[in-house]
């Protein structure tokens, strides 16, 4: 009896967590974005917190600004270098005759049934 009540309540609130989940999906996304900008930009911020220009040393907020504007950076030369490949190939894609690739593989799919109609009998 406790462990199936145990059970059912693990069920009950594994459920309830989904719920919550899915209900608060947004804020989790953002905060799972943020999470992981965070985590690739620490070590830069601690490079450039151990950077020193003669006696003067890197201050912290600085520090960070130049780790997200690396980050951002990174980001937008990944947008601009595979959006216009993205595009491209989508151009090829819609000019695709769909009949003519229909009329041409009729023939290979009609051997391939055969095929298998004969080793299925």
């Amino acid at each position: 009896m406790n462990s199936t009540l145990r059970t059912l309540g693990i069920i009950v609130l594994l459920a309830f967590a989904i719920f919550l989940a899915w209900y608060f999906f947004a804020i989790l996304a953002y905060i799972l974005i943020s999470a992981v900008i965070s985590i690739m930009g620490h070590p830069m911020v601690r490079f450039f917190d151990s950077l020193h220009i003669r006696k003067i040393k890197f201050p912290h907020a600085l520090s960070s600004l130049l780790a997200l504007l690396i980050i951002i950076a990174v980001f937008f030369a990944l947008i601009f270098t595979f959006v216009p490949l993205i595009v491209s190939e989508a151009n090829v894609i819609s000019k695709i005759d769909v009949n003519m690739v229909a009329d041409r593989m009729k023939e290979p799919i009609i051997y391939i049934q055969q095929q298998l109609i004969s080793v299925c009998l």
